[in-house]
């Protein structure tokens, strides 16, 4: 199989900004819909479902950092999350409030702090993607085109 080169890719499909607008819609709030999909349909967000998206949405973002700080600030909030999942639907087994949390507990603040750190990650994100996209003129949408033959022909 050919290496593919400059000369077969289709850069920048749009301006610059548009790219970078796409890039944080698809990458930052698309992630983030089931959770508002189970705010209206139930007026509250369950626990196990906010440390879930929390988890998911940092861990994706801290793996397509392009700072290792990041990476490691995300595996640590993960770490922190997924404990809190794992309390919580375990909790959730035992009683019929899966929903509400003991304000007592560790977990009931980090209940708010996933909100926090979903911002954060999300920022984050935003951030990086400014500077590809804007800054570095890098193409959110870059597709390649191959001949029928399986080769790097640009069509």
């Amino acid at each position: 199989m050919r290496e593919l080169t400059l000369t077969n890719r289709i850069k920048g499909l749009m301006h610059p900004r548009a790219e970078f607008l796409s890039a944080v819609v698809l990458l930052v709030f698309v992630p983030l819909i089931p959770l508002g999909i189970e705010w209206v349909f139930k007026q509250t967000l369950a626990a196990s479902t906010v440390f879930l998206t929390a988890a998911l949405y940092t861990i994706s973002h801290a793996f397509s950092s392009q700072r290792f700080w990041v990476f490691l600030l995300g595996v640590l909030f993960v770490a922190v999350l997924m404990f809190c999942f794992g309390h919580v639907s375990a909790a959730a087994q035992n009683s019929a409030q899966s929903t509400l949390l003991d304000p007592s507990t560790f977990t009931y603040a980090m209940y708010y702090v996933s909100f926090a750190v979903m911002a954060f990650f999300g920022y984050l994100q935003a951030r990086q993607r400014w500077v590809m996209h804007v800054l570095e003129l890098e193409p959110f949408w870059e597709f390649r085109h191959y001949d029928d033959n399986g080769g790097g022909e640009q069509r």
